[in-house]
């Protein structure tokens, strides 16, 4: 089923399918106990391009380190980058450090003519963007 998941970013623009990188990651990240933070890297057709960037967390927290997001994306020669990460309690909101450390790592990639194009939350009962939410 990952498989087919993620062949379906693969195959077509990522944007073009938001809904296909939430389900992708809710069946990754849905059930996760600790958090995650996932880095897609797009190249400029906005298809994934090599293996998400995977950091780990504690049961409420997950360190972002926009240094190695940064290297790791002009490595690649990305374009752009989805960040998404899960909220093992299940809430699907974004909180306060969420909408923060989004807007700094968005700064930051600017900076290297790199686009973030959204940031997704998971978590056992679904999947929020928060560029469909406004928060980006």
């Amino acid at each position: 089923m990952l498989h087919v998941l993620a062949s379906e970013m693969v195959e077509r623009p990522l944007l073009g399918s938001t809904a296909a990188i939430g389900r992708y990651l809710l069946a990754r990240l849905g059930g996760a106990v600790a958090e995650q933070l996932w880095v897609l890297h797009l190249d400029a057709k906005l298809r994934l391009i090599g293996s998400p960037t995977v950091f780990l967390g504690c049961v409420d927290e997950v360190p972002i380190f926009p240094r190695e997001i940064a290297r790791r994306s002009l490595d690649l020669g990305a374009t752009g980058v989805v960040l998404a990460h899960n909220h093992p309690s299940g809430d699907l909101s974004a909180s306060e450090q969420d909408r923060a450390s989004t807007a700094r790592m968005r700064d930051i990639l600017a900076g290297l003519a790199i686009e973030l194009h959204d940031h997704l939350i998971v978590s056992r009962s679904g999947w929020m963007s928060m560029r469909s939410a406004g928060l980006l």
